[in-house]
């Protein structure tokens, strides 16, 4: 079975027990902004220049999911709890620790 959703606005878009193993599986460009990723199995996926602001990470695994690149947004402490392994630049790592605190971070 082939199915495509280039170019797919996915409002109100439920993706549920699906497999998407041995699949050519190309999600470059996609924006999940505020999308709900509950138990999503992300382990050592390439998220990278993706707009996560606002994604719901809950029970999501990210060990090494590379978010280098990605628009990551404001985290509090659960969603960044979530991040554990995750890949992140120095860039993206100094401003959620600076948008949680209000430290001022200096190299």
């Amino acid at each position: 079975m082939k199915v495509s959703f280039k170019h797919s606005r996915g409002l109100g878009f439920t993706l549920q027990h699906s497999h998407l193993f041995a699949t050519n599986t190309d999600l470059t460009g996609c924006r999940f902004t505020e999308a709900i990723l509950r138990g999503a199995d992300l382990r050592s996926s390439v998220l990278d220049g993706h707009n996560l602001i606002g994604v719901n990470p809950y029970d999501a695994n990210q060990g090494g999911t590379d978010l280098r690149g990605s628009s990551l947004g404001p985290y509090d402490l659960d969603r960044l709890r979530k991040l554990k392994r995750a890949i992140l630049t120095i860039k993206q790592a100094r401003s959620i620790v600076t948008n949680l605190t209000g430290a001022v971070l200096l190299d």
